[in-house]
């Protein structure tokens, strides 16, 4: 039996063993894949930015131009415009009193103010016609709105930049003109009960 074993295994060692070569396409070194992500990236960018620059509109200021300039797209960039319109303040209403008692729960704020909007030069005969004639009552209505529902940060705050934000879209959307380029709010008092 030991030779038995001994034929079985002799003849598989001394078989001539065949070497399979295998050709593989080129490899792919790990730099190569680096280079092709980084190039796919960039192009990426590239759409994205082309892209985002052409569907974009571009910030502008019409109502400067030659055409008459009575149709003002205000940006709400007050600070540029100084330079280019023209401005008017006109009082809105008369003085605005009211009470708040969202801003603090134990107990009642009494609000009262002026306010004046700035407009532009060329618009103030249609500003006032609009905000103290035509659409007056909705005008007081909206500004009484904001007042009562601004909450204890806002009446707090020392520019009143939330409540003049406000203010100003408030307003806008009832003349469905953007006359206002600024909001302004004086003699500002408020009395805690």
């Amino acid at each position: 039996m030991a030779t038995d074993l001994d034929e079985v295994v002799a003849p598989e060692e001394e078989a001539p063993q065949e070497e399979l070569e295998i050709k593989v396409g080129p490899k792919f070194s790990l730099k190569d894949k680096k280079v092709r992500v980084i190039a796919l990236l960039v192009v990426v960018m590239t759409v994205q930015s082309a892209a985002i620059y052409f569907l974009l509109p571009q910030p502008a200021v019409s109502g400067t131009g030659t055409d008459g300039g009575d149709d003002l797209a205000v940006n709400g960039d007050s600070e540029n415009l100084d330079l280019e319109i023209e401005k008017s303040e006109q009082e809105i209403g008369d003085l605005f009193s009211c009470t708040n008692s969202r801003a603090d729960e134990r107990s009642v704020i009494h609000v009262t103010f002026r306010l004046v909007a700035t407009v532009a030069t060329k618009q103030k005969e249609a500003f006032n016609l609009a905000v103290n004639e035509v659409h007056k009552h909705r005008v007081k209505q909206a500004v009484v709105k904001v007042a009562r529902s601004s909450g204890l940060e806002d009446l707090n705050d020392a520019g009143l930049e939330t409540m003049k934000r406000r203010m100003k879209e408030e307003i806008n959307k009832i003349l469905k003109t953007s006359y206002i380029i600024e909001i302004i709010i004086s003699d500002f008092r408020t009395m805690q009960q």
